[in-house]
């Protein structure tokens, strides 16, 4: 077993911008060839079972532990070895090829933040600035302010997964498409934090390499324990869509479409309605739900761009021309949808399907729209009542949706 110390280069230190460089360069930048531990911070100590400082550098540069907090083990770094049964102690410069022993006073460092601070280090890269460290809340509300606006995590191949899973799914044909996709069976998923199969459905390989489950088992625990790691470990280490606690989940396809059902008698029936509302590559749409009986009965319109049918088409991979057929969407507008096709289906509904509307949800793009519309003209004398929440139209239906979709 080998105890060690890392040390990185602060940049908010580093005036002659050294970090990242090897040994041969330092002369040239800062006109010595020795290391200055005053660039330096310790950003961790640990233990590894290793018998090289490659091992460490592999771990450290494309594997990290789950309560590493540095960048990348990389050239200009500094390693020490503390205690170990296969190496010398000291320390060691990560140069550009393999490491130097170096002499490094380490008590002109800069001490690591303290454990359960609520900080974490992030490396800020401006436009036209230095890459530098800094020290920040571990909150999202930090990062956000940091950058000056939103942030979103972005899942690569999302739209790739979808589309594989429904050609194996059998609802869209393409023999030519090969899939292979690691994920927990939907069954055990919401059992991530205690069911070790969730960890191996969605890494097989890790049954067969210790040090990696060991990895994922700790991980594990840090989701389990910290709501702020969740998502990151549910999705890039389970393949798990996660959305964050209380908040509302997509509906399964294969529960909606197990609810479908040929022909709804609407007549009669009192409905709220849910607006949500695009203007060119999303789609448009219009939920009417109400109580018939015991059960609450659902008809959903979509409305898209007349001059996009081919090409939403062609990018979604579904047959938009054949819902249109179908009664399921209605094109309209040219390159962008027109909304007064979709005010007129709104404010036809009573007569259309015999209903009687109570109250209408939307977001707030929908407002002055929907405003302007009941104040100029009030086609027929109708007056909705407003909300601005979709789940008001479930909850006066009796129930709230177990979805957004």
């Amino acid at each position: 077993m080998t105890e060690f110390s890392i040390y990185q280069i602060n940049t908010d230190r580093d005036n002659n911008r050294v970090c990242f460089l090897g040994l041969d360069s330092l002369e040239r930048f800062q006109h010595s060839k020795e290391v200055d531990p005053v660039l330096y911070d310790r950003v961790y100590d640990g233990k590894l079972d290793c018998n090289s400082l490659e091992t460490i550098y592999e771990k450290f540069n494309i594997d990290h532990p789950a309560d590493y907090k540095g960048r990348s083990l990389s050239v200009s770094d500094v390693v020490e070895i503390r205690e170990s049964d296969t190496l010398n102690p000291g320390f060691y410069f990560v140069d550009s090829i393999g490491f130097k022993s170096i002499s490094f006073d380490k008590s002109l460092c800069k001490e690591p933040v303290e454990a359960g601070s609520g900080k974490i280090s992030v490396l800020l890269v401006e436009p036209n600035k230095y890459p530098k460290m800094i020290e920040i809340d571990d909150t999202l509300e930090a990062m956000q302010t940091v950058v000056g606006g939103d942030i979103e995590e972005y899942m690569p191949f999302e739209d790739e997964v979808a589309y594989a899973k429904n050609v194996l799914e059998g609802r869209v044909q393409n023999e030519t498409l090969f899939a292979l996709l690691f994920e927990p069976e939907e069954s055990i998923q919401k059992q991530w934090a205690t069911n070790n199969n969730v960890l191996a459905q969605g890494n097989p390989a890790a049954l067969t390499l210790p040090t990696v489950w060991e990895d994922l088992l700790q991980r594990r625990q840090k989701a389990v324990e910290q709501e702020s790691t969740r998502e990151n470990f549910l999705c890039k280490h389970c393949n798990i869509i996660y959305q964050g606690a209380g908040t509302e989940s997509y509906i399964p396809i294969d529960v909606v479409q197990a609810c479908r059902v040929d022909d709804i008698q609407w007549a009669g029936c009192e409905v709220y309605l849910g607006v949500d509302l695009s203007m060119s590559n999303d789609n448009c749409a219009v939920a009417m739900v109400g109580l018939i009986g015991d059960r609450i009965a659902a008809r959903v319109m979509g409305f898209i761009p007349a001059d996009k049918v081919d090409e939403k088409t062609s990018l979604e991979k579904f047959d938009y021309r054949m819902a249109v057929r179908n009664g399921e969407c209605i094109a309209c507008g040219d390159r962008t949808v027109d909304y007064g096709t979709i005010e007129n289906w709104v404010f036809d509904l009573e007569e259309t399907y015999g209903v009687r509307v109570q109250g209408v949800a939307y977001a707030e793009n929908v407002r002055t729209r929907y405003h302007q519309r009941c104040k100029v003209g009030n086609r027929k004398g109708k007056r909705y009542r407003q909300r601005n929440s979709l789940s008001f139209a479930f909850q006066c239906a009796g129930q709230r949706p177990a979805g957004r979709r």
